[in-house]
């Protein structure tokens, strides 16, 4: 399987263990931002994890660990960009925040392997 395939299979249980997470701390009335918190760092766990196991079997270090982070970091920022942008243009938040995906996965996974995970 390609590694921009084994990158999306990665990235989407992820983000389930995100949205999982957040459901779960909800539904037990923990307060909305400490739970947003809380889930968005349970998977970036293991989305760090797992990239460097099995999308660029790469051994996680603490250089790798910092550069991940930086990448997750720079994503949001575009993200936020690209959203901001869109809904100047009568886009809604959603609909913004879809187009966003494919260009922030894109970005993620080229950083990720010539960047982040690179010996």
């Amino acid at each position: 399987m390609c590694r921009f395939m084994v990158y999306v299979i990665v990235g989407s249980v992820s983000a389930i263990i995100d949205l999982l997470t957040l459901k779960i701390l909800l539904d037990l009335n923990a307060p909305q931002w400490p739970a947003v918190t809380i889930s968005f760092i349970a998977g970036f766990v293991f989305n760090l994890k797992y990239h460097s196991l099995f999308t660029f079997v790469s051994p996680l270090t603490r250089k790798s660990i910092v550069r991940f982070t930086t990448v997750v970091g720079v994503n949001y920022l575009l993200m936020l960009a690209i959203v901001k942008t869109l809904s100047n243009f009568s886009f809604t938040i959603i609909t913004a925040k879809v187009v966003s995906l494919p260009i922030i996965a894109l970005s993620g996974y080229l950083l990720g392997r010539h960047w982040a995970f690179k010996s």
